[in-house]
């Protein structure tokens, strides 16, 4: 259950600035309701990931680490 949460916090947290970023460059692109397009579609998912994966490596650091490290003592 704790793992949930932790994924569903990084996704959550990940989207949030995925939105404050793409508004800041000012770029929008909504796959479902817009034409597809491999660049818009491939700039946006790539934003994501730029963002989700030092969120990712900080969390696996510091919140999954702690808990491998309960489970030890």
């Amino acid at each position: 259950m704790k793992r949930f949460v932790s994924v569903t916090i990084m996704i959550v947290l990940t989207s949030l600035i995925h939105e404050w970023a793409t508004a800041r460059m000012d770029f929008e692109y909504n796959m479902f309701s817009d034409s597809f397009n491999l660049l818009s579609w491939s700039l946006d998912l790539g934003i994501w990931l730029v963002i989700f994966i030092p969120i990712y490596f900080v969390f696996k650091k510091v919140i999954f680490k702690k808990r491998i490290n309960k489970m030890r003592t």
